[in-house]
């Protein structure tokens, strides 16, 4: 491979990693918000303090577009791309009068397209399939009936796949494939209030988010003169402060609209290989120091007997380059 054509490639593979790291990180944001906010809903209703036995099945299904673009001068960094995440759990397992218990396990398939152009290199075109799947696990507390501490933590294991053209249409025109590995954890605390006036229903929390990637080293195969570059091991240490609030109607028995917002604020981001701290164009705003985020939505709760039915969509800004639209259904079954 052309030297300017391997050089720009090891700076397009860091670059593309930490995209893949984004992409899992936003996932596990995601669900833990949501999953934050459901608990809530069930588990403050029915809060260990009161004498209803029984737990709650829980399934949810949801999808996510997302864009970002960076330009500057000549240079430029995109990508787009989108995910289904799929999910089976239990909540309100009691395990004492003030303690709940929930398990989930959890699936996130995403694709991702991307381009990159940092002069004076070649610019290149990657697709990225990712698959995540997770085990998720939290416990509720109950401090007072409108005062709960949720702390929750999970595991997972993404397989990533690449492919890579740079310097299309050129003499120097190269194509490369790879697969790897990565296994990340993740671990939280939330503060969580809820207060009711008549009809209305306030839910507010304030938290915390840790989480960890821990990728592979790995090959990077080119052709036609299947020349290899090694991509080195890569650790991704990030940490969050986190803030909801969601307020909803009870319009009817069976019916309850709701809207929500949150913020997103980065504590912490660090890598052990600084060359993909951040420096290619602002790559991945909404983990970079000085590009916190917020996100807004609403829906709707539907209740039948011991089924309810909840359909949401959620939109996310960080600063004016990246954007993303997340809808959720999810299905709980109270086996009280």
């Amino acid at each position: 491979m052309h030297t300017s054509g391997r050089t720009y490639f090891n700076t397009s593979i860091e670059t593309m990693n930490k995209k893949i790291i984004t992409n899992s990180l936003l996932c596990l944001l995601a669900f833990s918000e949501v999953h934050a906010a459901k608990a809530v809903n069930q588990d403050i209703t029915a809060s260990p303090s009161s004498k209803q036995k029984g737990y709650n099945l829980n399934g949810l299904y949801g999808y996510q577009n997302f864009k970002f673009n960076s330009t500057s001068d000549s240079n430029f960094n995109r990508f787009s791309g989108h995910l289904n995440l799929y999910m089976l759990g239990s909540n309100n397992i009691r395990l004492r009068e003030d303690l709940n218990a929930g398990l989930s396990i959890y699936q996130v398939d995403s694709q991702v397209n991307s381009s990159l152009l940092l002069n004076p290199n070649f610019p290149s075109e990657t697709h990225q399939v990712v698959r995540n799947n997770s085990v998720y696990g939290r416990l509720l507390k109950t401090i007072k009936p409108y005062l709960l501490l949720d702390v929750v933590g999970g595991l997972g294991h993404n397989s990533l796949s690449y492919s890579t053209l740079i310097a299309k249409n050129t003499e120097y025109q190269q194509q490369g494939r790879a697969r790897s590995n990565s296994d990340n954890w993740f671990g939280g605390v939330n503060g969580i209030y809820s207060h009711s006036f008549r009809d209305w229903k306030f839910l507010g929390s304030i938290g915390v988010l840790y989480s960890q990637v821990n990728q592979d080293s790995f090959n990077y195969v080119f052709i036609p003169n299947n020349s290899t570059t090694r991509v080195p091991f890569l650790r991704n240490k990030s940490s969050f402060a986190l803030e909801n609030a969601e307020l909803s109607y009870q319009l009817k028995d069976w019916v309850q609209p709701f809207v929500n917002a949150g913020l997103i604020q980065v504590l912490q981001f660090e890598n052990n290989r600084s060359s993909i701290s951040g420096e290619f164009l602002g790559a991945l705003p909404e983990f970079n120091l000085d590009q916190n985020g917020y996100r807004a939505g609403g829906g709707l709760s539907f209740k039948y007997k011991q089924l309810t039915l909840r359909i949401e969509h959620q939109y996310s800004q960080r600063t004016d380059v990246y954007h993303s639209n997340l809808t959720m259904v999810s299905l709980n079954v109270n086996m009280a």
